[in-house]
């Protein structure tokens, strides 16, 4: 038997978030949403959570373990752990409000800039080389749950997420706006480069070596 820890709240009913403990028995290669699920079905907690392809492709089943982001459907459940949603506004229990994101992502207009001509240009592999290494992200958001500069300096710093996804966009040949002065504003000489976003990353993206020191 182990004894796994949920932070629990319903932005419906609950004024404050508590946390619950519930003893399941564990099994060899038991997954964090393996025991959540193990959890609903023995105490009927009606626990919220989310997943999807359970192969950790699609990022749907973000979550912090312990105060480190991870997927629910990759991560192993150990004794004692606690699993908590992460940092957005939460819905229910580790369901959250991830629309700030996407709202960010509009806001920095991240998208190829660049005229009609040169948006067709065939490029060649050692013209993607760079960026090939910060495109596989599944936008699980955990390296911004993770990130302690983000945690402290929300304002100052948008985080390894949003400075990847600049990256992109500057490492590609047929991208003609100023990246730098995007980054910059995005906070980049905040970063410690202290490279738990690259650590905790299930596709491993070193999004400090591969995204932000080459900015």
């Amino acid at each position: 038997m182990i004894t796994v820890y949920v932070k629990r709240f319903n932005s419906q009913t609950d004024e404050e978030a508590h946390i619950e403990s519930y003893e399941i028995e564990e099994y060899p290669g038991m997954k964090v949403l393996d025991a959540l699920e193990a959890i609903n079905r023995k105490y009927d907690a009606d626990i919220s959570f989310r997943s999807s392809c359970l192969a950790g492709q699609c990022g749907s089943c973000g979550v912090k373990i312990n105060g480190n982001g991870a997927l629910a459907c990759k991560a192993e459940v150990k004794d004692g752990k606690l699993i908590e949603p992460l940092d957005f506004p939460v819905i229910k229990d580790l369901v959250v409000d991830r629309s700030s994101a996407d709202a960010k992502i509009k806001e920095l207009q991240l998208s190829l800039d660049c005229d009609s001509e040169h948006s067709h240009e065939k490029l060649k592999p050692e013209d993607i080389k760079d960026t090939k290494k910060v495109r596989s992200c599944i936008e699980c958001y955990t390296c911004l749950s993770t990130c302690p500069v983000v945690k402290h300096f929300k304002e100052d710093f948008l985080g390894p997420y949003y400075l990847r996804y600049i990256s992109k966009f500057d490492f590609d040949p047929r991208d003609e706006y100023d990246r730098l002065i995007e980054a910059l504003d995005s906070g980049m000489y905040a970063c410690t480069s202290c490279g738990k976003c690259g650590s905790i990353c299930p596709k491993n993206i070193n999004s400090f070596g591969d995204a932000i020191e080459k900015l």
